[in-house]
């Protein structure tokens, strides 16, 4: 990553201050996204199903990062 950088090196940002708002709303979106894949479209009614889906799903989304 260091020498992909470019014209990023040297800056700094202010106090690395987090933005609670942005992060809350986030969360709150990730959280609806999951509730809609599971209670709409996923028609998901026992524990074990849901704990399938949801171990797909966390996979997938895992995969997705970095």
């Amino acid at each position: 990553m260091k020498d992909n950088a470019g014209s990023a090196t040297g800056v700094m940002k202010p106090e690395n201050e987090m933005v609670w708002w942005a992060l809350i709303l986030g969360n709150l979106a990730g959280g609806l996204l999951l509730s809609l894949i599971f209670g709409r479209w996923g028609s998901i009614s026992t524990f074990l199903t849901g704990a399938k889906a949801g171990a797909v799903i966390g996979l997938l989304i895992g995969l997705s990062y970095d």
